[in-house]
C-alpha cells in the first residue's frame, strides 16, 4: 500500500508541470493568429509615383489617368503591371490600359529595361 501511495504522489507531482506548457503553447499561438491577422489586414502600400518632367516620343498614344497610362487605341483591353528595372529594394512598375505588346512598346519608349508583364 506504502508503494501505491509513492506512485500517486509521483503523478501528482507530474500534472502541474504538464498544465503550466499547455497556457505557453496556447498563449503562443493566439499570439501568431494576431500577429498573421495583423499583417493580412495592413495591405501593401506603394510608395506616390513620380512623374519626370519632359517629352517621350512614341508610336503609341496614351493618356495618363491618375497613375494609370491609358492606351487610346487600345486593340485588346486589359490592364497590366510592367515590372521595369530599377535601384529601388522593392521594384519599379508602370500600371497600363491596353494591349500587352502596346504596353511593353510604351515603357521601351519610355527607355525603361522590361522585366516582366503580369495581369493586374
Amino acid at each position: 500500500m506504502e508503494n501505491r501511495d509513492i506512485t500517486d504522489q509521483k503523478i501528482l507531482k507530474r500534472t502541474p508541470a504538464m498544465k503550466e506548457k499547455t497556457p505557453i503553447v496556447a498563449n503562443f499561438l493566439i499570439l501568431l493568429a494576431i500577429l498573421v491577422v495583423l499583417m493580412a489586414g495592413s495591405g501593401c502600400m506603394y510608395p506616390k509615383t513620380e512623374k519626370l518632367p519632359g517629352a517621350m516620343t512614341s508610336d503609341v498614344t496614351y493618356e495618363v489617368v491618375g497613375d494609370t497610362a491609358v492606351i487610346e487605341e487600345r486593340r485588346i483591353s486589359g490592364r497590366w503591371w510592367v515590372t521595369v528595372h530599377c535601384d529601388y529594394w522593392a521594384g519599379c512598375f508602370m500600371r497600363c490600359d491596353g494591349s500587352r505588346s502596346q504596353c511593353r512598346q510604351l515603357a521601351e519608349d519610355a527607355q525603361f529595361n522590361v522585366l516582366s508583364i503580369l495581369p493586374y
